[in-house]
């Protein structure tokens, strides 16, 4: 969005183009410009003239003179803008399937605690006259009932991770 006379006329235009918190990374990038010799590389945000936040993938390296002198510096700039977008989403792709493949681990860990719980209780619950394991057959059915609610509390996330991925798979 800014014209090259108006970089020309504003030297310090460049610099305030700089998203205020790649900066440092900047002016760090400059100074090891001058320390070496060798190419250097960053990505950076610029601010455009409407607002609009940009990135750049800058490359350079000092140009020296026949007798090793310096003279300057030769760059270009790429802009990375929709690579950045693209590597948000995939990072946040992959978010969602850690999530997902964590309730899936959970729901199924559940599942098993239950099998687990409601066999013994069936059990005590069928064959004991005893009214003291009559009680405990209960607490252990409560139990299994605390656990069931927490697995469809788990399988309403997994459902919920599988919309927000199919969303993404449709926007990719």
């Amino acid at each position: 969005g800014w014209s090259p006379e108006a970089l020309t006329a504003d030297p310090g235009l460049l610099e305030r183009m700089v998203h205020p918190e790649d900066h440092a990374a900047c002016q760090a990038h400059r100074h090891g410009l001058r320390q070496s010799c060798e190419v250097q590389a960053l990505e950076f945000r610029i601010l455009r003239r409407d607002g609009a936040v940009r990135w750049l993938s800058h490359v350079c390296r000092p140009v020296s003179g026949p007798r090793g002198e310096p003279l300057g510096i030769r760059g270009a700039h790429t802009d990375i803008t929709e690579r950045k977008r693209l590597e948000q989403q995939l990072q946040q792709a992959q978010r969602l399937e850690a999530l997902g493949q964590l309730a899936g681990g959970v729901a199924h860990d559940l599942r098993n605690v239950l099998t687990a719980v409601l066999g013994p209780a069936s059990l005590i619950a069928a064959e004991s006259s005893d009214p003291e394991l009559a009680a405990q057959a209960a607490h252990a059915y409560a139990g299994v009932y605390i656990l069931q609610r927490r697995d469809s509390l788990t399988q309403d996330l997994l459902a919920r991770a599988e919309v927000v991925q199919e969303r993404l798979d449709r926007l990719a």
